[in-house]
């Protein structure tokens, strides 16, 4: 028997953040810069962990000050070599999986702050499970730089469309925008748009 081949951002199975970065890289380029393009005259942005926020950072313009608050030591490591850019990096246990933080000291930080901007990400999207994420600590941090922002956009891959993880973080109506590809079909876009989402396929 050959067994059976599941996605990599399927269920509650969590690929590594380099595994990611050889999956739809074109696609989410193009997400990338499109979020990049809705951030308005925000000056505090807070990072989400996984490779399509990093893919983010990367391409926030370079002439402007921005202060980004991260839970991902990759967009950090990025953007403090930056002019630029002012680096808060929120402390906590670090994943070895995604080398994003987690747990109460993140949580607790995030608390605190005011943001003008939250760029997340997820493993799941769905019309009646919203934003999900496999890991429940991974969605108590989410929670808390949602709350802390005034604005929140989604950036994700077409694929993560459909999917249901284990612990959900936010309503699909909770964000301002949702970017995806134009991978995504409109038939399936269709049953997001009437869940109440704003969605943006680049």
């Amino acid at each position: 028997a050959y067994g059976v081949v599941f996605p990599v951002e399927a269920g509650n199975f969590e690929s590594p953040l380099i595994e990611r970065s050889q999956r739809s890289g074109e696609e989410k380029q193009r997400i990338a810069e499109e979020g990049v393009r809705r951030i308005g005259e925000a000056e505090t942005i807070f990072v989400d962990e996984g490779f399509n926020p990093l893919l983010f950072a990367r391409a926030l313009p370079q002439d402007r000050p921005v202060t980004v608050v991260t839970t991902s030591l990759p967009a950090a490591s990025i953007l403090a070599a930056r002019a630029n850019s002012q680096v808060l990096m929120i402390g906590g246990r670090v994943r070895g999986r995604t080398l994003g933080v987690v747990d109460t000291m993140a949580v607790n930080t995030l608390a605190k702050l005011h943001l003008d901007l939250a760029v997340m990400g997820a493993n799941g999207v769905s019309p009646t499970a919203g934003m999900t994420t496999p890991d429940p600590a991974v969605a108590d941090v989410k929670r808390a730089a949602m709350a802390a922002a005034r604005r929140c956009i989604f950036i994700g891959a077409h694929y993560k469309f459909g999917v249901v993880s284990l612990a959900q973080f936010a309503e699909l109506s909770e964000f301002d925008v949702i970017v995806t590809g134009r991978e995504l079909r409109d038939s399936r876009a269709e049953k997001f748009t009437a869940a109440g989402a704003t969605l943006v396929r680049a």
